[in-house]
């Protein structure tokens, strides 16, 4: 899977678990993509490199309105 497919997809279950809450997307995306990038020793695993949440999208995923 792709780096922007698990963040994608753990920016979803964060929101999913928080609630669903509106306008907090990119809070979502942030933390995931911390989570994500993460090391078992708490070091990041890329070179410095940031996914870029498109702009206004929510996370992905099977969701009901």
């Amino acid at each position: 899977m792709s780096d922007y497919n698990e963040v994608s997809k753990r920016a979803y279950e964060l929101w999913e678990n928080a609630g669903k809450p509106d306008g907090k997307d990119n809070e979502f995306w942030l933390q995931a993509e911390k989570e994500v990038h993460q090391g078992s020793n708490g070091q990041t695993q890329t070179s410095g490199r940031s996914l870029q949440s498109p702009r206004g999208a929510r996370p992905v995923g099977n969701r009901t309105q």
